[in-house]
C-alpha cells in the first residue's frame, strides 16, 4: 500500500510530503530485506516522484 502523508512545516505555505509503501512481509520478502538495501532501491523513485509532485503543486 502506498501512502502520502502531508505534514505542515513551521514555515507559512509550506507542507512537508511523506511517500511511503507498507504491507504485510511474508518469509521470502523478510529474507530479501535483509540481503538487500530496499531503501536504496527504490530510494532514486521516491525522490523522482516527490520531485515532481513538488513541480506539478509549485506551478503558479
Amino acid at each position: 500500500m502506498a501512502e502520502f502523508t502531508l505534514e505542515p512545516t513551521p514555515e507559512p505555505g509550506v507542507t512537508a510530503v511523506v511517500w511511503s509503501v507498507h504491507g504485510p512481509a511474508n518469509l521470502m520478502t523478510k529474507v530479501m530485506h535483509t540481503l538487500m538495501n530496499m531503501d536504496k532501491m527504490v530510494g532514486p523513485s521516491f525522490e523522482k516522484g516527490l520531485a515532481r509532485l513538488k513541480v506539478l503543486t509549485e506551478k503558479p
